[in-house]
């Protein structure tokens, strides 16, 4: 069938359907009980702690909606989460879910995919079919293709690469540490490697040597290269990163092991955030730095109650980035439905490109609201930095949101 005929009975039957209460006298609130939106994520492969991750996370964002009261000007209609795993290797594995969760599964929105690579094809699949997504990826060019029906809540990659050198660099200063030697390394997937890129750069704007620029293929199995190149260049700090939590731990690990004790910073997101890296590292992930896109430790109202019940409800030692980024995009979600009374993707998208909001979760994002721009990306965000200290990450920069003093080992 073509696409023009779908739309065409798309469009039917929402028109017969609201004869037919118009007859009947039942409104939308009396006649929808359930709202379903999508949540594709890896959740098999490299990726699939922080893809599960991202689930548990939209999934008590819903729970706390749903037990709430649910969607109010829907007569209290429940929303349902319609999970579906994209791999964390085929990109178009996550078009496949998402045409299945729009086609067959009738979700009005989505929020995924974690991996920017899996994120480019749903939100693909989400604009052919006019159903919105709301996502945690952070390549720049999700929100620079002109879509309608996209929008990026995290900061984008080079906002993240800039940041980390700013970051990075007050945070050394601070501690009295001056650097001259720099090595950048880290996985190559789309995300990340703009990242890099954008490190690279700034290190040598700054005056100073990238004495290693390394970027290793997604499923490391040997980091000896790597590490020996690390350990030749005499650097002096390594900027790095990478969204497969077994290649970071592996770098670190074989650093670690040969008396490579140089301080570490992450670009951004990925594999450091999460509580595989503290169980996987121990003691060593003490001291190792990150910029993140969310922390469970920020100073604003709610986070600390939202961070308990994650813990609780999934025997979880933190709230990691990607669980607090889906919680609030579930609210945002609900925000939309609710205002527009009705389980319209079209009417939904439209709120969505309007939406500014400083109250509820959307306060709890660093920058202390949500704002989509033009292009559909959040205009308030901004990274923070946090450390690993006793198996947890905590915010460490700006020194304005910080919960913890930085410090080396």
């Amino acid at each position: 069938m073509r696409r023009a005929e779908k739309k065409m009975i798309s469009v039917l039957s929402m028109a017969l359907m609201a004869l037919v209460l118009g007859m009947t006298g039942v409104s939308y609130a009396q006649a929808v009980k359930e709202i379903k939106i999508g949540a594709p994520h890896p959740l098999t492969g490299s990726m699939a702690e922080t893809g599960i991750n991202s689930v548990k996370g939209f999934k008590l964002g819903v729970k706390h909606i749903n037990e709430a009261g649910g969607i109010k000007a829907l007569g209290g209609a429940k929303i349902v989460v319609v999970e579906a795993d994209t791999g964390s290797t085929d990109p178009s594995m996550a078009a496949s879910v998402a045409r299945r969760m729009i086609t067959e599964d009738k979700v009005v929105a989505m929020a995924g995919c974690y991996s920017s690579n899996m994120s480019l094809q749903a939100s693909t699949e989400g604009e052919r079919y006019k159903v919105p997504m709301i996502s945690q990826s952070f390549v720049d060019k999700l929100t620079e293709r002109g879509y309608k029906y996209f929008f990026q809540l995290p900061p984008k990659s080079s906002q993240f690469g800039n940041r980390t050198i700013e970051y990075t660099f007050d945070v050394l200063k601070s501690a009295g540490k001056k650097v001259t030697k720099v090595a950048v390394v880290g996985s190559n997937d789309a995300a990340t490697k703009m990242q890099h890129e954008t490190v690279a750069k700034k290190v040598k704007e700054m005056g100073l040597d990238v004495v290693v620029y390394e970027l290793y293929p997604l499923g490391l199995t040997d980091a000896s290269p790597i590490v020996t190149k690390i350990r030749d260049s005499k650097a002096e700090v390594m900027i790095g990163g990478g969204i497969a939590i077994s290649d970071v731990i592996l770098i670190i690990r074989n650093m670690r092991a040969i008396g490579i004790n140089i301080p570490i910073f992450s670009t951004g997101g990925g594999a450091i955030l999460d509580r595989g890296f503290g169980d996987g590292l121990g003691k060593a992930a003490d001291g190792v730095f990150a910029l993140a896109a969310w922390s469970w430790d920020l100073p604003f109202p709610g986070i600390a109650k939202v961070a308990q019940s994650y813990e609780k409800e999934y025997n979880e030692p933190f709230m990691p980035q990607e669980s607090g980024e889906m919680y609030i995009a579930a609210w945002i979600l609900k925000d939309a439905i609710e205002k527009v009374g009705k389980p319209d993707p079209t009417a939904i998208r439209d709120f969505l490109a309007t939406y500014d909001s400083t109250t509820g979760p959307a306060s709890m994002m660093p920058g202390g609201g949500v704002k989509f721009d033009a292009n559909g990306w959040n205009e308030k965000i901004f990274p923070v930095m946090v450390e690993w200290k006793d198996n947890k990450p905590h915010t460490v920069w700006p020194q304005k949101l910080r919960a913890m003093e930085p410090f080396f080992k």
